[in-house]
C-alpha cells in the first residue's frame, strides 16, 4: 500500500533473549536454546569427567573437573559472531547460543563450590 512506511528493528543478541523472556517474543526459540544449554553442560560434564577418570582421577575430582569445565565463553561468541556473519547461522540460533554462554557462564562458580563442598 503506497505511502505506508514500514520500519525493520534488528535486535541484538541479548535483546533477543530479553524480548523472548519477557514477552511473547520468538518463543520457539526458548526450548531449543534449553536444549542446547542441557547438552552443553552435561557434554562437558561427561566429556570431562570421564577424561579426569580415565587418567586416574577418582569419581568426585573427576566430577569436578568436568563441573569445572562447564563454562563456555568468548571463543563460542566468535565462532557463532562469524557464523552470523557469514550467513550460516541465523540470529535466533545466536540468541540460543549467546544465552548458552550466559547460563553456563553464571552456573559455572555456585557448582564448582557446591562440587568442593563434598567430602572425598
Amino acid at each position: 500500500v503506497s505511502g505506508e512506511v514500514y520500519s525493520v528493528r534488528s535486535y541484538s543478541p541479548v535483546q533477543k533473549i530479553i524480548n523472548i523472556v519477557v514477552t511473547d517474543g520468538d518463543a520457539a526459540i526458548l526450548p531449543f536454546a534449553l536444549l542446547l544449554t542441557l547438552g552443553a553442560i552435561l557434554s562437558k560434564i561427561i566429556g570431562a569427567g570421564a577424561g579426569g577418570w580415565l587418567t586416574g582421577f577418582n569419581r568426585l575430582s573427576s566430577l569436578r573437573l568436568g563441573i569445572g569445565m562447564i563454562s563456555r565463553g568468548e571463543v563460542g561468541l566468535i565462532v557463532a559472531a562469524l557464523g552470523v556473519a557469514n550467513g550460516l547461522i541465523q540470529e535466533n540460533t545466536f540468541a540460543a547460543i549467546v544465552l548458552v554462554v550466559l547460563v553456563t557462564t553464571v552456573i559455572t562458580p555456585p557448582l564448582v563450590r557446591w562440587s568442593f563442598a563434598k567430602s572425598e
